[in-house]
């Protein structure tokens, strides 16, 4: 396996590729760069490989930190996973960063160099790779581009908008690793990008100025955030205070969608970094906006599907006081309930948005998605759990679970999956894990493929978290599942659906499907009894489709770490 240092070296050190070749020689004529430069060896039409080689550099240095010599043949995507969502790994990486020397500093120094190419476009996924590393390495390996990050600018106001948003993310994180005798600059900076931003906003932001808009404001949000997360700059109160109400004018104001969503972003941003103060709202210049208006100004938008909005709802409730009792219903209250009305979206994907934001709401920095959000190990100290608001919020979710109402019981599984995902090391779910575990274990019998694995997951999730004795009650009761009766019948009422579309046809296109048709028909032919034996057929069905999603979606980490009754076998056999 290649070595990373040596890798970068060969790569973008200052040895040629093609040294004491005829055509290295030739290459060398009329570059337009300093033959000291990282794009040495990607002179001319070669520059097409360069984002390549920055990319394998950042996949082999992943390799070295995270992957055993037996890897299989799925180990690009599961280390890009674990960059992605494991904290251990990612503290591996981390750890492996630290002791590293000048390779890793010059594959920051590619990285940039790529990214800020193409007039602000960038080389391939350059951005990407900074990006991706930036947040987890330690601040000298950011020293060769410390002084650069002004360069970043003619990508934060492209035309390009993922551009925009990478070199929003990498202007923050350069700036970070500066000195705090070099603040400076970055009040200069931002500053500048306020003063920007407010004129676009005048100007009414159309065409291109609304693309320099949106960058600007991200920009804003992400130096101000990783000023406090990563930095020891203190910034001016004024200059918060200018950025605070530059963002909430824009959300009052503006119509444009890609505007509105940079300034849930930056507001998102700053609230996670406890830059937003209550109290401040109702003063911001150029806002009429409440506490209370801002939250429904965000929901408005929540409930239209958009996720942006619904992170940024999640942020906000971080300014708010677990016992906060000024007003009635409370501020982070109001929130809660804004998102409990937003199990009527049907995309699942929102939903899992929805979970992360509920995560962050109920435990602000214990929140393992919080802390994965800006790259932040567990030595970052924000605001604790909420007890009571966790307690509260998975109470609720827990008798959600059991609801007949389809939209709330997909919602609330799989909310539920991400409050134990990234909060499931906390007192207060340690302590209803066995709950949890009958709440997905009654979410395997649904029709909907997505609660049926999300369900499948949340065991394996919950078997994680557990000690042994959980464990062993787990595997217990998902043997009873194969071996044993079918569970009773949650209760019912009349819309609770029992059946498919079109699974029992009673003519004219019609078929029985929910409770209140069973009672129907029994009436309406007068036999009682076809109640019970419907009800009978709906149980062994839901048996069934229980024991199909163990077999489709599968808990083999679970069976194979424990001895199970051979019973289960011709079980799984049939």
């Amino acid at each position: 396996m290649p070595d990373f240092e040596e890798l970068v070296n060969v790569f973008f050190g200052s040895k040629p590729l093609l040294e004491s070749s005829s055509l290295a020689n030739s290459l060398q004529g009329g570059m337009d760069i300093d033959t000291a430069s990282v794009m040495r060896n990607f002179s001319g039409n070669k520059e097409q490989a360069f984002p390549y080689a920055v990319a394998y550099c950042r996949r082999m240095l992943l390799v070295n930190a995270l992957v055993e010599p037996a890897s299989d043949a799925d180990w690009e995507r599961q280390i890009e996973v674990l960059l992605r969502t494991d904290k251990s790994s990612r503290q591996r990486i981390q750890a492996y960063m630290a002791t590293m020397g000048s390779g890793l500093k010059l594959y920051f120094d590619a990285a940039f160099e790529g990214m800020i190419r193409s007039e602000g476009k960038g080389l391939g996924d350059c951005g990407k790779s900074f990006t991706d590393l930036a947040g987890l390495a330690p601040p000298v390996a950011l020293g060769g581009v410390a002084n650069r990050s002004t360069e970043l600018l003619s990508a934060v106001f492209s035309n390009d908008m993922g551009a925009r948003s990478t070199a929003a993310k990498a202007i923050g994180l350069i700036l970070s690793a500066q000195s705090a005798n070099e603040t400076a600059s970055t009040v200069a900076l931002l500053a500048e990008l306020n003063g920007k931003a407010a004129q676009y906003r005048a100007d009414g932001a159309i065409g291109s100025d609304a693309n320099k808009m949106h960058g600007a404001l991200l920009a804003i949000g992400s130096i101000q955030c990783y000023s406090v997360f990563r930095g020891d700059h203190e910034l001016a109160t004024s200059i918060i205070d200018t950025s605070v109400s530059l963002i909430l004018s824009t959300l009052v104001e503006n119509r444009d969608k890609m505007t509105r969503d940079a300034a849930f972003v930056a507001l998102g941003n700053l609230c996670a970094a406890g830059l937003v103060k209550p109290a401040f709202i109702p003063q911001a210049e150029g806002s009429d906006l409440d506490a209370k208006k801002l939250i429904v100004l965000l929901s408005d938008e929540a409930l239209k599907g958009n996720e942006t909005a619904i992170s940024a709802l999640g942020k906000l409730a971080l300014i708010f006081d677990d016992d906060d009792s000024s007003e009635s219903p409370s501020p982070l209250s109001f929130i809660l309930e804004s998102f409990y009305k937003l199990h009527e979206l049907k995309q699942a994907e929102v939903q899992f948005t929805v979970g992360e934001a509920l995560s962050v709401a109920s435990a602000a920095w214990s929140s393992d998605y919080l802390r994965l959000s800006f790259d932040l190990d567990d030595t970052y100290q924000g605001k604790v759990v909420r007890k009571t608001t966790l307690s509260t919020l998975l109470d609720k979710l827990l008798q959600d679970c059991k609801k007949t109402k389809p939209s709330l019981k997909k919602a609330s599984g799989i909310w539920l999956f991400s409050l134990i995902q990234y909060c499931g090391q906390t007192e207060e779910i340690q302590r209803k894990l066995r709950e949890c575990q009958a709440a997905f274990m009654g979410l395997l019998s649904s029709r909907d493929d997505t609660v049926q694995e999300t369900a499948s997951r949340g065991l394996s999730l919950v078997y994680e978290q557990g000690d042994k004795e959980l464990r062993e009650k787990l595997v217990a009761d998902l043997v009873q599942s194969f071996t044993g009766k079918a569970a009773p019948m949650a209760k019912v009422d009349a819309e609770t659906e029992l059946f498919d579309e079109g699974a029992l046809p009673i003519g004219d296109n019609k078929s029985i499907t929910t409770y209140g048709s069973v009672l129907s028909l029994a009436s309406e032919l007068g036999d009682s009894s076809l109640v019970y034996k419907f009800m009978s057929l709906a149980s062994s069905a839901s048996t069934w489709k229980t024991r199909a999603a163990m077999g489709r979606f599968g808990l083999s980490k679970i069976l194979s770490d424990t001895s199970v009754d051979p019973k289960i076998y011709p079980a799984l056999y049939r």
